[in-house]
């Protein structure tokens, strides 16, 4: 599924909120997805990333609070927000913008996972490193090359999720004798905080959609 960004918060939100609520009933934990504000407000402008967007932050952030909020009284413990748009370079006023919302988030329920993919943070590594968030998600499986810098800027009392490439034949086969050499730094660095999953999962489920897999389904890095 290609990562677009609904027009209609409200319908997805009620979607979302149904799926999450039914997953409850089913004695599962999940960890509803959601496309983050900024890139929301990015990615619904005809021409990407037009300055006149962040207009409308001030209308979309109190949303979010909401849905956390929502999401928070149905037993939801950790939020996973999509934030593709930080894997390309961005104007200033945009990586401003994404200071501002995330001070103001940052007093909304939920535990948030920030999740970047489709390619390297570069120069956007600082600024998603240091968002008041409880974790960040970064992509191994698109840009291997940047574990070495993310382990050097990511606070170690923040869980650190790795998306790693699986096979096509198993999403959630984790082949830890393969990779376990390259991820040793990290386990030693961030411990129990260090999680591994499927990148292209994570990737397909780009827009307002919950994940619905139990936690039995992420690939802890064994000792």
């Amino acid at each position: 599924m290609a990562t677009t960004a609904p027009r209609d918060l409200s319908f997805y939100t009620q979607r979302l909120l149904d799926e999450v609520e039914q997953a409850r009933g089913r004695g599962e934990t999940p960890r509803p997805v959601l496309m983050g504000p900024l890139s929301y407000l990015w990615l619904d402008q005809a021409n990407g990333g037009d300055v006149r967007a962040l207009a409308r932050l001030e209308i979309v952030l109190p949303v979010y609070g909401e849905i956390f909020t929502q999401l928070a009284r149905l037993g939801v413990e950790w939020v996973q927000i999509d934030e593709p748009v930080l894997a390309q370079a961005l104007p200033q006023a945009w990586t401003g913008a994404f200071e501002r919302a995330y001070h103001i988030l940052q007093y909304s329920p939920l535990k948030k996972l920030l999740a970047v993919y489709g390619g390297p943070l570069q120069d956007n590594l600082g600024l998603a490193a240091h968002l008041p968030v409880d974790g960040l998600h970064v992509d191994l499986a698109n840009a291997p090359a940047q574990l070495t810098a993310v382990l050097d800027r990511v606070p170690s009392y923040k869980v650190l999720s790795l998306g790693l490439a699986i096979d096509d034949t198993d999403l959630w086969r984790c082949e830890l004798e393969t990779v376990q050499a390259q991820l040793q730094p990290a386990r030693r660095r961030f411990g129990d905080n260090l999680w591994l999953v499927g990148a292209r999962w994570l990737a397909d489920l780009g827009g307002l959609l919950p994940d619905l897999r139990p936690e039995r389904h992420a690939c802890p890095i064994t000792t």
